[in-house]
């Protein structure tokens, strides 16, 4: 698509306490893409906050800008730093996703040569109140000082992990993390952001594409108080992650010539990082890994994350963790597929749990490892056959199932999907289909598969047709007991991915 785009701010108003600033992104032919940022202030400040600037309104809707191919005009000021890092940041994006993003003109009106000095010495971290965060903030330095970002402050985002109509979870969430970056002398800050919606609006991918500049973006919004920013790794320098959002690659390159941006922590995996956080008390009360579970404030303590984390600890001599009030067992560990980054975390815990002489550990995390294996067999047998990219699909929700990763499994299905279930009669929509079946299903049932030799599909035109047989455990007063059912499902193609239109769930006759 050939054309150009504007990128301004339609309205900032101050409301009380915080700055509203809406950004839009407008096309030759009319069309608009918006985002809206609301600015906490600085806690204990009786004024608003300075408004964000031009930088984080480009760095929020350059993506759109390159998944549509279109030339990006910055209608405002902006330093040559930030120009020539997000125009050769987008050359990143272009190259690891060629199919989706285009590297276009990239100019802005006016340049900006100085920035009034940070009213606070030290700089300020992108915080959800996870481990990557938690080590961001507490990192001891390597030269003999107490910390080695010098952090006055982090940054909790609403809107992000916990969705904006969350409020009261977020408020709970919020609490734990003032809890852990005090225990730093540091004090949070809060932005709230709509620009999830911008995922679905303008078919874009957080985790693989987006996470870093995003981060940067909202950064970018209260980074006139402090003297640098951060964005805790997701990934080690030696198990890189290609195409993922947020990487020393691309996040080191949306600083600006006034406030340089760090990517931080890719030295340490994530056993490495829970060595140095664990034997903080506010680590172990308030810690929050979990973005899977139902309630968005607290830890599931039965995903992938909450699970591994839990791993970590015990490795780390700490066998209970208040932050966790419903926490699994080793034998839960037994039941979750293992396979790439997750697997090569899973070599290095049982490296560490024969040192630690933890045999229950050992064996649980090789019997997940051989589950992945089979799941990786499975993906090889049906990748050569014409309608592989539906098993593939099946494979993948099924995993997302068994790990409750409601986010995620979302976005393999259709807005506007209409299904049947075992315990909905019928959804008309994605979020019915969530709130009424999927979390009471997934919540009470664990091991979800799908027999492989029971796959069928059809497919015409856009669309696949596919059903399986499928099991799982249910549990009743403590007792576990076999389900078995069948499902359908209606696959479309949307762009270069299947999504759900319509499911069907049922049990076998008794």
């Amino acid at each position: 698509m050939a054309g150009a785009a504007l990128i301004d701010f339609a309205d900032v108003v101050e409301e009380g306490l915080k700055v509203r600033a809406t950004a839009t992104l407008r096309l030759d032919d009319g069309v608009e893409h918006s985002t809206t940022f609301v600015v906490h202030p600085v806690p204990g400040d009786e004024v608003a906050p300075p408004p964000p600037t031009h930088r984080a309104a480009l760095l929020a809707l350059l993506p759109v800008a390159l998944r549509l191919g279109v030339s990006v005009h910055l209608n405002g000021p902006l330093d040559d730093v930030t120009l020539s890092g997000v125009r050769e940041w987008q050359h990143a994006l272009a190259r690891w996703v060629p199919d989706r993003f285009s590297a276009v003109t990239i100019t802005a009106e006016d340049v900006i040569e100085d920035l009034p000095p940070p009213r606070f010495r030290g700089g300020v971290t992108s915080f959800s109140g996870g481990l990557d965060s938690a080590f961001a903030m507490l990192r001891p330095g390597s030269d003999g000082r107490e910390r080695e970002n010098d952090l006055a402050a982090g940054l909790m985002i609403h809107g992000f992990d916990i969705p904006l109509a969350q409020q009261e979870s977020f408020d709970l969430a919020r609490a734990r993390a003032e809890a852990m970056v005090a225990s730093a002398g540091a004090h949070l800050r809060v932005v709230e952001s709509d620009l999830f919606r911008l995922l679905d609006e303008a078919d874009l991918r957080f985790g693989e594409e987006v996470h870093g500049i995003w981060l940067a973006s909202m950064l970018a919004c209260v980074e006139i108080d402090y003297d640098h920013t951060v964005i805790p790794s997701s990934y080690p320098y030696h198990r890189p992650t290609i195409p993922w959002g947020s990487s020393p690659t691309t996040d080191n390159l949306l600083g600006s010539r006034h406030r340089p941006l760090r990517h931080d922590g890719a030295g340490y995996d994530k056993f490495d990082k829970t060595s140095i956080v664990a034997p903080v008390d506010a680590v172990q009360k308030h810690i929050r890994v979990c973005w899977e579970g139902v309630d968005k404030h607290r830890n599931c303590g039965h995903c992938w994350k909450c699970m591994v984390t839990q791993v970590a600890f015990w490795l780390n001599d700490v066998p209970e963790l208040p932050a966790f009030d419903d926490p699994c067992t080793v034998e839960d560990l037994r039941r979750v597929a293992v396979d790439g980054y997750r697997g090569a975390l899973a070599e290095h815990f049982i490296e560490v749990a024969t040192d630690k002489d933890r045999p229950d550990i050992i064996d649980a995390l090789r019997e997940a490892l051989e589950f992945g294996r089979a799941e990786e067999r499975l993906a090889r047998q049906t990748s050569d056959l014409a309608d592989g990219a539906a098993f593939a699909w099946l494979q993948l929700f099924a995993r997302l199932v068994r790990e409750q990763n409601f986010e995620a499994a979302r976005y393999l299905f259709h807005p506007h999907c209409r299904s049947f279930g075992t315990l909905a009669v019928e959804t008309t929509d994605r979020d019915q289909l969530v709130d009424q079946q999927w979390i009471p299903t997934w919540t009470t049932t664990r091991g979800f598969s799908v027999d492989p030799g029971s796959v069928h599909v059809e497919s015409g035109g856009d669309l696949r047709i596919l059903t399986a047989r499928w099991s799982s455990l249910g549990a009743s007063d403590g007792t576990d007991f076999a389900r078995h059912g069948r499902c359908t499902f209606v696959l479309r193609e949307v762009g270069e991915t299947l999504r759900a239109v319509h499911s069907h769930f049922s049990l076998d006759p008794n």
